[in-house]
Parts: structure tokens; sequence; C-alpha cells
């Protein structure tokens, strides 16, 4: 990814935005949507110590949790990248 700073994807919606063709590469999408799964998985993987931590205080029982998650990021499928301009 010689044209952006890796795991930037600012200069894609850039050229999308001025109706050019996507600058990015199969290997430049591959390295965004990497990037986002690793950040899914990271936050999956901060969800096992908040339970148990509720459970060492006797706590989960009588904690609401409630997890909200926003529409996710488009990778180009639908002619965009990023997310906020469709469902």
């Amino acid at each position: 990814m010689q044209w952006v700073k890796a795991g930037d994807p600012d200069p894609i919606d850039r050229a999308l935005a001025a109706g050019q063709p996507s600058p990015a590469t199969p290997e430049d999408l591959r390295m965004l949507v990497d990037l986002y799964d690793d950040e899914i998985a990271y936050w999956d993987s901060e969800l096992r110590p908040l339970f148990d931590g509720l459970d060492r205080r006797g706590l989960r029982q009588s904690t609401l949790i409630i997890l909200a998650a926003d529409h996710g990021e488009m990778f180009l499928e639908h002619g965009d990248i990023k997310h906020c301009r469709q469902l």
C-alpha cells in the first residue's frame, strides 16, 4: 500500500467522493478487512474477563449487560468504503 499509510481508508474514500475509481488493490482491501476483523476479535476477547470479573464479585446475576453495535464497515461491496453512508 504505497499510496497510503497502512490501514488508512481515507485516500480510497476521497477518490470515490471525487468520482474517481478506487485506488485500492485487492491486497489493500484485504489489509483493511483484516484490521477490522482484528478489532472485532479484540473486543470479543475483552468480554470474557468482564464476565469473569463479575462472577468473582458475585455481580453477574444482578448485572444488566447491554452490547450495541453500528452497521459495520463497507469494503467496496456497494461501491463505498468506511461507513455512515448506507445501511
